[in-house]
């Protein structure tokens, strides 16, 4: 996953999020779907390394990942995805588990994770000291830090925000309108990774679409306030072609829906 904006405690809702999944093509991955292995968790499935992106459980829980883009990011030997599917597998709260996380933080390449528990939604980075509860309103996370003033997360929030604001009931295709965004960006307000000016225009777009790399998936969650939870997923292939489209509905557990203090 490499942008995730989403508005916490905004409105109608308890998470709004919308967010891209970027890779190679060649990646295998299933869709959206419920896994067998752990009953009540939808999400996509890197067929690779066994786990997701994002998900969502039925028993009140969130999760997503990106990785950090940076020349000498650190490599471990497990997949980042598993940070994903550990959390909604488990019943431990957000900020412990994050806690947690970076006890063993040399286990995984350069990420950024967002647990939410039904109540508390944290985020943490494999440099951070410690874990941050998110608060409520506006954020984005691409392949630096949380809310980085990149080009394409500016964006992502400013168009977020502008979709809650007008858009009540086309919210999931405003949100999917945002997440399609191709627009370059002047080569002087690009990031520096160290990969090179080339590679950072390539992919300073909010939808990528480059030779063997780009968006694969892109994905909306809408977490009412009353539990129930609207999760899209679209797929593409190579240069950005439309594949599956894949929705579901689910009701949050009732514990999950006490414990938000939204509802």
């Amino acid at each position: 996953m490499c942008l995730v904006v989403f508005a916490h405690d905004s409105g109608d809702h308890v998470l709004a999020v919308a967010a891209n999944r970027d890779e190679n093509y060649e990646r295998q991955s299933l869709p959206l779907h419920a896994w067998p292995d752990a009953p009540g968790m939808w999400g996509g499935r890197d067929a690779l390394a066994g786990g997701t992106w994002l998900g969502v459980s039925a028993r009140g829980r969130l999760s997503a990942v990106t990785n950090v883009r940076r020349v000498g990011a650190s490599r471990g030997r497990i997949s980042r995805g598993a940070l994903c599917r550990e959390f909604l597998t488990s019943d431990e709260a957000a900020l412990s588990y994050s806690i947690a996380v970076l006890g063993h933080r040399a286990d995984y390449a350069a990420f950024n994770l967002l647990v939410f528990d039904g109540r508390s939604l944290c985020y943490v980075n494999q440099a951070m000291v410690a874990p941050v509860v998110v608060p409520r309103g506006i954020h984005a996370v691409s392949n630096a830090a949380l809310n980085d003033p990149w080009p394409k997360v500016e964006r992502a929030r400013r168009a977020l925000g502008e979709a809650l604001d007008v858009a009540r009931a086309d919210l999931v295709d405003a949100m999917f309108a945002l997440l399609a965004n191709r627009d370059g960006v002047d080569d002087d307000l690009l990031p520096d990774t160290g990969y090179g000016v080339g590679v950072e225009r390539d992919l300073a777009s909010i939808f990528v679409a480059t030779e063997g790399f780009g968006t694969r998936c892109s994905t909306v969650v809408l977490w009412h306030r009353d539990g129930l939870v609207t999760f899209e997923e679209r797929s593409f292939g190579p240069g950005g072609t439309p594949g599956a489209v894949v929705r579901k509905e689910l009701t949050v557990s009732a514990e999950g829906t006490r414990r938000s203090g939204c509802s």
